[in-house]
């Protein structure tokens, strides 16, 4: 039996199950539907090149920084990673005149702006305080979920000091602070990297983008399904194991407490369903897809979870995008591994608009990456994606790939000829250089990681979605827990390093109990707590922001016989818990913790708390407040 079974293998449960199988010691179980695992974060091969699926760019992974430092853990320092040239990203805006790369640092940036656009400058130097203060805000909300309960109100007072234009809307904080048009859609040209139109978008989630790739950008060597790879080896070593084309069908909840999930194993000729079951359940498939499809629809569970549905159903659905896959015989001349946004059109970003262009081959914006040249694979190879509302798709919802008729090929076809034609005119040479293309819709990504719609995104990052709560009651009268929780990208950031955040934050992925040995707690304690407060302010101040989606809940049997089980000595992993029945304390620390005490060659071993399903993190495609 495995002492926890984690439900995909996205960034966010690959880098849960890593530091609890080298943290503690456990035997981990990963079950990926795919073929492949990574989630977004995997590669795939055609005609002897590589694409990376979702991760196009991760920032703040300069050496020394807590996201790198995590990384390096989990993957034993073998992840090596390749800084992408100062401009990382090219902006191209024929209409508005516009061809800037943007560099890395935020006093050259203000610069770059500021001779641009010298009528704008006092706008122009708001916006980077407004920027830095709004990032600021996210963070200390990642803190106070970190902090004992006794510290958040003093963090919450903080953090309301900074709320400012963080909830406001990122078109109407544009509209507010400059004149110049040309200004705004050179701000907000890269809301792809967090999926929802200005219109829409909270400006807390620009903020977290700009500050996220302020210092540059950065790609694993090798692509990025070297990620799930050498996190892998520390979770097998351990007696873990990722299994393959392992469709997880429910959650099943017995008694208040869940206990195992039901498989449909697919990796042979026929399928085979059975059951698995183990102390803790952790589901990283998204707040969606866990909350609507894997735990039970009826009963006391549906009841203490109505509310929470409600609330995801309100919130509706992020975008989605179609992917160009090329193979090139040869770079354009210029080409050096720097992304490439383009947008041809003016005026506000009309998803419908936008999606209707696109399927009708004549595209006005999208997003170029060279995948190629930053992992230093020897093909050359380009990737090019444009967003698009799932909705368009759905005539062929249902059909497997290869198996959705002529009229879908012709589709992708006009599609495919229509982003080459639109990626010419900012890179030059290109068309011609095609030698291969294959095209994914939403409908891929839906069959290959069962994201409704193939909306990868998860909620949208709307003000609603900032205010949302989105905390499974603790009984009937809905009184809530102290933290939010939510699963997948259920909080509100994206992200690779987002994805290890989302694991390892608030009201609590799986961590370590902060709080005196002998406090009432129904989770573990340290005994060193006076050393934690160091962690969480330089850890968080790094990675917090980056982006958060991931808690621990528990379901929580009062007999279960280990669940008074007085915690051992030493640092041991423990659970937050989402408890069935009132009264029940509730205790919760940070994995960081745990990083902490293997820094301090401080025992690491020890059980985790049984009957707990936790919701950790997935990345996204073009993600990214953390990788893209």
């Amino acid at each position: 039996m495995y002492d926890a079974l984690i439900i995909g293998s996205g960034i966010g449960s690959l880098t849960t199950a890593g530091l609890l199988a080298q943290t503690a010691g456990l035997r981990v179980l990963v079950l990926e539907k795919h073929s492949t695992p990574g989630g977004l974060t995997h590669s795939f091969r055609a005609m002897g090149a590589s694409w990376d699926v979702g991760l196009h760019y991760v920032g703040d992974m300069e050496p020394g920084s807590r996201p790198r430092q995590l990384l390096d853990y989990l993957t034993g320092g073998a992840l090596s990673w390749t800084r992408m040239p100062p401009g990382y990203d090219r902006f191209y805006l024929p209409d508005h005149g516009l061809d800037v790369t943007i560099p890395s640092g935020l006093q050259a940036y203000r610069r770059l702006l500021t001779s641009l656009f010298p009528r704008e400058k006092r706008a122009i130097r708001r916006y980077c305080a407004d920027v830095q203060r709004t990032y600021s805000w996210m963070s200390l909300g990642y803190v106070r979920e970190m902090v004992p309960p006794r510290a958040a109100p003093a963090v919450r007072l903080a953090q309301r000091a900074l709320a400012g234009c963080a909830l406001e809307l990122t078109e109407h904080y544009m509209e507010r602070r400059f004149h110049d048009p040309a200004l705004r859609a050179l701000l907000t040209t890269h809301w792809g990297d967090y999926g929802v139109e200005p219109a829409r978008s909270a400006f807390v989630a620009h903020a977290m983008i700009v500050c996220h790739y302020m210092n540059g950008a950065w790609f694993p060597s090798g692509g990025s399904g070297q990620i799930a790879r050498m996190i892998e080896e520390g979770i097998v070593e351990a007696g873990g194991q990722i299994r393959l084309a392992q469709d997880v069908e429910e959650i099943l909840v017995e008694d208040g407490t869940a206990v195992g999930v039901r498989v449909t194993d697919r990796s042979g000729p026929t399928p085979v369903s059975y059951e698995e079951r183990a102390p803790i359940i952790i589901s990283g498939i998204g707040a969606r897809e866990t909350y609507t499809r894997l735990l039970p629809a009826t009963g006391p569970t549906a009841a203490l979870t109505a509310r929470v549905r409600e609330r995801i159903a309100r919130l509706g659905h992020g975008a989605s995008a179609v992917t160009l896959y090329l193979t090139l015989n040869h770079y354009p001349n210029g080409v050096d591994g720097s992304n490439v946004w383009i947008n041809t059109a003016t005026g506000r970003a009309d998803p419908a608009r936008m999606s209707a262009d696109l399927l009708g081959g004549h595209p006005h914006s999208a997003f170029i990456s060279f995948p190629g040249i930053k992992s230093g694979d020897t093909h050359a190879t380009a990737e090019i994606v444009s967003f698009a509302q799932p909705e368009a798709f759905q005539r062929w919802a249902g059909t497997r790939p290869g198996l959705r008729g002529e009229d879908y090929e012709a589709l992708t076809s006009a599609m495919s000829q229509g982003l080459t034609d639109l990626a010419d005119t900012a890179v030059p040479g290109l068309k011609d250089a095609v030698r291969y293309a294959e095209v994914g819709t939403p409908l891929t990504i839906e069959h290959f990681t069962s994201h409704s719609l193939g909306c990868f995104y998860g909620l949208p990052l709307t003000p609603e979605r900032f205010r949302a709560d989105l905390a499974t009651p603790l009984d009937p009268h809905h009184r809530t827990l102290p933290h939010r929780a939510g699963c997948g990208n259920a909080r509100n950031c994206r992200g690779c390093s987002g994805g290890h955040v989302r694991c390892l934050q608030g009201s609590g992925a799986l961590g370590v109990s902060a709080h005196q040995p002998g406090a009432a707690s129904g989770g573990y304690q340290a005994n060193q707590p006076q050393t934690l407060s160091g962690v969480r302010g330089s850890a968080q101040r790094r990675s917090e922001a980056l982006s958060s989606n991931s808690a621990a809940r528990q379901l929580d049997h009062p007999n279960n016989p280990r669940h008074h089980t007085p915690a051992p000595t030493g640092w041991n992993l423990g659970c937050g818990s989402v408890r069935a029945r009132a009264g029940c304390p509730f205790r919760v620390a940070t994995l960081f913790d745990c990083l902490h005490a293997r820094e301090s060659r401080a025992p690491a071993r020890g059980r985790a708390h049984p009957g707990a399903w936790c919701g950790v993190g997935t990345p996204r495609t073009k993600r990214r407040r953390g990788g893209s």
